[in-house]
């Protein structure tokens, strides 16, 4: 029985699986498919920080946390009442940046 372990048969499996026109992505059995989807997409474009518009209380970063980002979230959010309790999501979910609702930085 072949080394599932041994990178050869690793490559040569997957070489062979490409030919007839399937690829396969190893996964975690409580991933689903937008969070592997992304977790590939940011690999190999190397994102290391994500822009969340429209936060709300932070349900996008908390996703991003729970399937694995670990890189920079800037969470953008206007309204007063969602921005206090963004900032308590923000507390228990760096790194997280917060600019305040009608803050404006000039560079």
């Amino acid at each position: 029985m072949p080394n599932v372990y041994d990178n050869s048969f690793a490559y040569a499996t997957r070489n062979a699986l490409r030919r007839v026109g399937v690829e396969v992505i190893p996964a975690r059995i409580d991933s689903s498919l937008l969070a592997m989807h992304l977790d590939r997409l940011f690999s190999t474009l190397r994102v290391s920080c994500v822009l969340d518009v429209g936060a709300r209380v932070g349900e996008y970063a908390l996703w991003l946390r729970n399937n694995g980002y670990r890189g920079n979230i800037i969470s953008f959010e206007p309204v007063a009442a969602n921005f206090r309790e963004l900032e308590k999501a923000a507390a228990r979910s760096p790194p997280m940046v917060l600019p305040r609702p009608g803050s404006s930085r000039s560079t």
